[in-house]
């Protein structure tokens, strides 16, 4: 992180470049794209869930915390429109 900025600041994107973005060219630059390439791939519902999940475990959340959110987060997603669109399209090759 830049010594000037705490890590709740934001970064203009030629400073984000410079420091090895998504966008950049060097090693940092591929590293991010490799650890978000995962990610772009879930949906937002799935997201929203990992992240819940990370923040209960960063507050120290017990099991019973976590398996709450998780069934919580579990049925968001399932009734969530995209999730029948994804069915229907997996379903419709058969």
């Amino acid at each position: 992180m830049h010594p000037s900025r705490n890590r709740n600041s934001r970064i203009s994107s030629s400073c984000a470049k410079s420091e090895g973005s998504k966008g950049s060219p060097g090693p940092r630059g591929a590293d991010v794209a490799a650890f978000l390439k995962p990610l772009n791939a879930c949906a937002p519902q799935v997201l929203r869930g990992i992240k819940a999940q990370a923040i209960a475990a960063r507050q120290g959340a017990g099991w019973q915390t976590h398996r709450r959110i998780e069934q919580d987060h579990l049925v968001q997603t399932w009734l969530h429109d995209d999730h029948w669109a994804a069915s229907e399209k997996l379903l419709s090759k058969a």
